[in-house]
């Protein structure tokens, strides 16, 4: 798994985790479990962090925030994995449930640890005119966009904690 190029995604703060049933079969509903850890960078507007998704391992580089970011993301090894973990200056955990809905697939991902309780809805898009046509299903309780919301980012959750309702 390699990834390089430009991430354009949306993100929404949801009130609470929607029940799972209401969004299909609650035993096909996919999930992983996610475990991410950031790294202090001397660039400005980037964030770099390594992350464990169900049994595979990744390093991944931000730039940028807000709809549009670059993104480079490249497979390791889970020794890698080990090894850099003890250097992150943040980490937060949560699981990722895979839902579909509109031909694509949401990521809806439910804090564990320090950050319980916070949920974000995630959507990525091949353009920004896609994403502007988005939208929500109806099970997603009092949606509020957080797209370009710097708080709301993975790396200050994992750094500062819950920063509050938007």
């Amino acid at each position: 798994m390699n990834k390089n190029g430009k991430e354009i995604e949306r993100k929404w703060f949801l009130a609470c985790m929607p029940p799972i049933g209401i969004y299909g079969d609650c035993n096909q509903v996919p999930l992983h479990e996610i475990e991410q850890f950031y790294f202090k960078t001397q660039k400005s507007g980037t964030e770099l962090r390594v992350r464990r998704e169900g049994a595979g391992f990744s390093i991944t580089e931000k730039s940028g925030n807000g709809l549009v970011r670059e993104e480079t993301e490249i497979a390791i090894t889970k020794e890698m994995f080990l090894a850099l973990q003890p250097l992150a200056i943040g980490s937060a955990r949560k699981r990722r449930f895979f839902i579909p809905h509109q031909g694509r697939t949401l990521l809806l991902d439910q804090y564990l640890g320090p950050l319980q309780n916070l949920v974000i809805l995630e959507c990525e898009f091949s353009s920004k005119e896609e994403s502007a046509e988005f939208v929500l299903p109806d099970w997603a309780q009092v949606p509020i966009e957080v797209t370009e919301s710097p708080r709301f980012s993975n790396k200050l959750l994992a750094l500062n904690g819950f920063p509050g309702a938007p």
